[in-house]
């Protein structure tokens, strides 16, 4: 699995490994780490990708890196447990409190949750709304997300421009 980040937190992640308590907490998907299994998804996390002029904003339709700012991608063996699969956003309210996906069976939560591309859907008080229209609920590429340290090792490290 791929995981796209910048210099300093690479460094980070390679001397602590993964840490799921210093990741953002504002996930379509809630709070952990994520990975994907394309990396150009990956990309869309680095500075290189970021300092780009030429990037689709939120989606990543064009799998090549065209500008010459350096970018990191950590190439991980990622053990992924129990597999919540999910095909909607958790809700903006929910961004940034959502640490665990929910339980499989009580006392027993999920270990990761997957997406997988295809059109998703805002989780809402009302149900299921889905927004095929904008692009960005259209998701292009795999992505998965740990809630545990344990979970992940950075195997090498992958800096390219």
């Amino acid at each position: 699995m791929f995981h796209g980040t910048s210099k300093a937190m690479m460094e980070k992640i390679v001397i602590n490994g993964f840490d799921p308590r210093t990741a953002s907490q504002m996930g379509l998907y809630g709070a952990g780490v994520y990975f994907a299994s394309n990396i150009c998804k990956s990309h869309m996390y680095t500075e290189s990708y970021r300092s780009s002029t030429k990037k689709p904003r939120l989606a990543c339709y064009d799998c090549n890196a065209s500008d010459r700012t350096k970018g990191y991608i950590i190439v991980s063996r990622v053990m992924l447990g129990a597999v919540e699969y999910v095909d909607h956003f958790i809700t903006t309210k929910e961004r940034g409190r959502k640490r665990r996906p929910k339980e499989l069976k009580p006392g027993y939560p999920y270990d990761s949750t997957i997406s997988n591309p295809g059109a998703k859907y805002e989780a809402t008080a009302e149900g299921k709304q889905v927004n095929v229209l904008n692009p960005l609920h259209n998701q292009k590429h795999q992505e998965l997300l740990i809630f545990s340290e344990c979970q992940a090792y950075p195997e090498f490290v992958l800096e390219y421009s």
